[in-house]
């Protein structure tokens, strides 16, 4: 939600990092699934890192794969 946020905002971010553990394999399915790669593991806290790199085709995939409708909210 955060990533399709982004694309259809004035905010842009260059990538996307996620923190997994290591035994949770269903997020780390999930998290390839949308596009993130591995970039570095750590033996000591049991997790990896994966990142999403924003360019033109993620963009694209993102914008026409996701339904999303931003609306704003006041906050008092």
């Amino acid at each position: 939600m955060l990533i399709t946020w982004s694309l259809k905002s004035e905010v842009r971010f260059e990538k996307f990092l996620a923190k997994i553990q290591m035994k949770n394999a269903p997020s780390i399915a999930l998290f390839e699934s949308l596009g993130f790669v591995e970039i570095s593991r750590s033996v000591v806290f049991e997790e990896i890192t994966y990142a999403l790199e924003v360019n033109e085709n993620i963009r694209e995939r993102y914008l026409k794969d996701v339904k999303f409708h931003f609306r704003e909210s006041i906050w008092y």
